[in-house]
């Protein structure tokens, strides 16, 4: 597995709206008004030194992806932007496609996975079961082989670690995600990247694709 540069965000695109950043793996979206360092709060000191002005409302990350994940996050800069992208989110018309290396190939080349997820007691974990159990949810991706172990992933829904959990529970965890792979230990990064983001400008309606600079 490839190692990500350095730890600051790289502003993809901005507009009025938004800002495309291509997240570092190793670093939190958002850590709240904690002192924790995170992806916003780095954002927020980039644009500063860049002269761009940070509303009142602040900036709000559209969708989250984790610590050890690398790849694409959308920031709405007002809270019209953020309406109007979250809509697209509800709607499925945002397009994420994720990029995973896996430890060992799946079963076959391209499928679906359908599986049931819940998180665990203590929040921390996904479980994925393959069927229905107390307060599971039905959750489901699609994958289509690349090569050597590496996958594009299609999201059907989006559940806490769901990539993660579904995947090790097929037998092919993710290239360094030890916590899904027998350790407790969180990974600084895991083989698993946001690639490709596509959603609709708020002002033009043009489709506006962006793809990640990291690797796998």
């Amino acid at each position: 597995m490839k190692t990500y540069p350095e730890k600051h965000p790289f502003i993809v695109d901005i507009t009025a709206d938004y800002v495309v950043v291509d997240k570092p793996a190793g670093l939190v979206v958002d850590s709240g008004k904690t002192d924790f360092p995170s992806l916003t709060k780095k954002l927020e000191n980039v644009l500063l030194s860049r002269g761009e002005r940070i509303s009142k409302w602040g900036l709000h990350p559209l969708h989250f992806i984790d610590r050890a994940v690398a790849g694409l996050v959308i920031y709405a800069r007002k809270k019209s932007a953020f309406s109007e992208l979250q809509a697209q989110f509800m709607d499925r018309t945002i397009k994420k496609v994720y990029l995973v290396k896996t430890v060992r190939p799946l079963k076959a080349n391209k499928g679906l996975l359908v599986h049931w997820h819940r998180k665990s007691a203590d929040g921390k974990l996904a479980q994925i079961f393959d069927k229905k159990v107390d307060n599971s949810k039905r959750v489901d991706l699609r994958y289509q082989h690349i090569e050597n172990n590496i996958y594009e992933i299609h999201l059907g829904s989006g559940k806490y670690h769901q990539i993660r959990a579904q995947l090790s529970h097929e037998g092919s965890p993710i290239d360094g995600d030890t916590l899904y792979d027998g350790s407790n230990k969180p990974p600084e990064l895991i083989a698993l990247l946001c690639h490709t983001l596509t959603f609709k400008d708020i002002k033009t309606g043009e489709m506006m694709s962006y793809t990640s600079n990291y690797k796998i």
